[in-house]
């Protein structure tokens, strides 16, 4: 089955990764303006997920990722434009994310270019703004669920 894939973050990569090792003819189309290089963590997902990602055999520990448990949010200071905590320092919000270089990413997951338009399956995963979703459905009214 010839597979084209809308969006080549965390959820399209792994799903072209998937299908391409169940010997489907996988394209990942990402609209990025520039090359997908090394630009710091650049994509996160729940650690939960990347966990999955790894007992499927989509990645593995050599894959160079960062793991955040805990975010601390900083403002400016009303008035002075000085650094200030949000709420208690020691109130850290917890969290469980992997973050991911892009160009690791896309050299693990082995992805290759495409150009063809014509397949048997589309999968849009490039978000709620998706380009994707308008294509297939050009009157459908787009709004954020809050997720």
């Amino acid at each position: 089955m010839r597979v084209g894939i809308i969006g080549g973050s965390v959820a399209g990569c792994a799903t072209a990764a998937l299908l391409h090792r169940a010997d489907h003819d996988v394209i990942v189309f990402e609209r990025s303006g520039s090359d997908l290089v090394s630009r710091g963590a650049g994509i996160g997902t729940s650690t939960t997920v990347w966990q999955e990602m790894m007992a499927r055999g989509l990645i593995d520990g050599a894959l160079p990722a960062f793991r955040a448990d805990y975010a601390r949010y900083v403002t400016r200071g009303s008035g002075t434009g000085q650094p200030r905590w949000l709420g208690d320092t020691q109130a850290d919000i917890q969290l469980s994310v992997t973050l991911v270089n892009w160009a690791h990413l896309y050299q693990w997951l082995h992805l290759r270019p495409g150009g063809s338009l014509d397949f048997d399956l589309v999968i849009c995963a490039d978000g709620y703004r998706s380009i994707g979703r308008r294509l297939v459905d050009p009157d459908a009214a787009l709004r954020y669920r809050g997720w």
